[in-house]
């Protein structure tokens, strides 16, 4: 039993990244401010990233072992995002600035490890 709680202990989980468009309605764009590939953070071919039922329903990125802390959500995503974008029928909620942005997922952190920020 020692063992099997050590182990526990001792497996730190994979940092994600998850957004998702569940609704019809529901628009997220990610704009990247470079989609060289030299960053260690989020990579794609396209920018912005287009998240809709329509387009591409999902988009999931892992990243290195450990939780989503403050530091690790900004040199793994706040140093590469320009900004993010979420329209519905109803609004458009725009983070534009670091602190927004940082501040938006924090909010955005998943599971009791906080390691998987979860956009929906």
């Amino acid at each position: 039993m020692f063992l099997s709680i050590l182990l526990l202990l001792a497996c730190d989980p994979v940092r994600t990244i998850q957004i998702e468009a569940k609704k019809k309605d529901t628009h997220i764009l990610l704009y990247l401010k470079s989609t060289g590939s030299k960053h260690i953070g989020i990579s794609s071919k396209t920018n912005p990233i287009e998240i809709s039922l329509y387009t591409n329903p999902q988009f999931r990125q892992h990243f290195s072992i450990g939780r989503w802390d403050e530091t690790s959500i900004k040199y793994l995503l706040i140093n590469q995002i320009d900004s993010i974008i979420v329209l519905n029928r109803q609004q458009k909620q725009a983070y534009t600035t670091p602190m927004c942005i940082q501040q938006y997922l924090i909010s955005k952190r998943k599971t009791f490890s906080k390691h998987v920020i979860q956009i929906k």
